[in-house]
């Protein structure tokens, strides 16, 4: 057993001793996730870490990197490495295998620069050209199902917000949702947690909703086909942006505000206005959103309030994760070690409160590869099959065939 396969053993003891099905509905659950279309409504495809990608970002440190680069090389090889490298693309065969995954709707970039959006975005192109076998892009639900019947792998691509939005005009900012439209994009995020020239974002103090040009971006995405995104917008945005859309729209990974407490939750009334356009909310597998320190059985809590408040048409789970290994035991990446800028993506109080709490998205029972156990929960908790295969992957195709719809694409 490897490195990475020893991670997801422990990671699958943790979530069986929080679960304790009886062999029945494990045996049931584990068949039904194995047979089902299974699609992260907002998760990341596994990366990999090497000894070669680990000594060649100390190297990188030794020599004086900029932060910038050091995070760029480091999100790069996360990406790139199992293209070229036979270590890592085991290391990613084995994550995929385990979570019994065959699609993710994956962020490739935004809200930054033009440029910057471009270069991430390649990095998932040169992938998917070198990987045929394994993995490749998907725009259409029918994507997903070839993917399934053929034993690999499909990724959605999504988008943190619109490209260039502070680095070009209106106009282009608009043609910029049909440009990356064309070139994959199915999702994108109106805001990114702070407030931008669309709208207000989940964490901003102020509650000012979509703004005028927001609204002209909710009809481009409309008209183009692209799924609207409100996972980090404001309460008022999001209510703006479902009494705008005129095609289901989504939070795709979140949490809902009535269970925890937390400003990236949703509230009842963002969850029934998102519903009634029609969308999803997607349950992401992030502890500290959905508890002091949430393990799988809290995502599991906040899957059956969002059922019984929407019903299971408007479930899904948008992990916000992803399956990374340990690097070797002899070897680990150093710190980078300058100083790095403030983040202003959160409030004090978020960005105090996130180290205290457990890693469980990462070595515990909400790891990406219990996907499977993600699954037996929902049968263990008595939901029918057709319902479960709902909120692993189908309500996500429904809701990506009915926006290509609205957009007569």
């Amino acid at each position: 057993m490897n490195a990475m396969e020893a991670m997801n053993q422990k990671a699958r003891e943790k979530a069986l001793a929080l679960l304790q099905p009886t062999p029945a509905q494990l045996e049931h659950g584990l068949e039904l996730h194995k047979e089902s279309l299974v699609v992260d409504a907002f998760g990341f495809a596994p990366y990999s870490l090497t000894r070669r990608a680990v000594e060649a970002l100390n190297r990188l440190n030794e020599q004086g990197s900029t932060l910038e680069a050091w995070q760029d090389r480091r999100l790069a090889q996360r990406v790139l490495d199992k293209a070229h490298d036979p270590e890592a693309r085991e290391q990613c065969a084995i994550a995929w295998r385990d979570a019994g995954v065959t699609g993710t709707m994956q962020t490739c970039g935004g809200p930054g620069g033009v440029s910057k959006t471009i270069r991430h975005f390649s990095r998932f192109f040169y992938v998917w050209d070198r990987m045929p076998e394994q993995i490749q892009k998907a725009t259409t639900s029918e994507d997903v199902r070839r993917a399934k019947a053929e034993g690999r792998h499909c990724q959605f691509i999504s988008l943190n917000g619109v490209p260039g939005l502070h680095e070009v005009e209106p106009d282009a900012a608009l043609n910029m949702v049909e440009s990356f439209y064309h070139l994959g994009c199915r999702m994108m995020h109106l805001t990114y947690n702070l407030r931008n020239v669309i709208g207000d974002g989940c964490v901003e103090r102020a509650n000012a909703g979509l703004s005028e040009f927001g609204h002209e971006v909710v009809q481009r995405m409309n008209e183009v086909g692209v799924l609207v995104d409100t996972a980090h917008s404001g309460r008022q945005t999001t209510l703006d942006a479902a009494h705008a859309s005129q095609a289901p729209m989504a939070a795709s990974h979140t949490a809902c505000q009535s269970v925890y407490a937390h400003d990236r939750g949703k509230s009842d009334e963002e969850i029934k206005a998102i519903a009634d356009t029609g969308g999803l909310v997607g349950i992401c597998a992030i502890p500290y959103f959905l508890a002091q320190a949430g393990t799988i059985v809290d995502m599991l809590d906040h899957i059956d309030y969002l059922v019984r408040l929407v019903g299971a048409d408007h479930a899904a789970i948008g992990t916000d994760v992803g399956a990374l290994p340990d690097g070797p035991e002899d070897l680990k990446v150093k710190g980078f070690p300058g100083p790095r800028p403030k983040n202003r993506n959160w409030r004090p109080e978020h960005i105090s409160s996130s180290p205290n709490v457990s890693d469980e998205c990462r070595s515990g029972s909400l790891r990406w590869t219990n996907w499977p156990y993600f699954t037996v929960g929902l049968v263990q908790r008595g939901y029918s099959d057709d319902d479960v295969r709902k909120i692993i992957g189908g309500n996500l195709l429904r809701v990506l065939d009915e926006v290509a719809r609205c957009a007569d694409r």
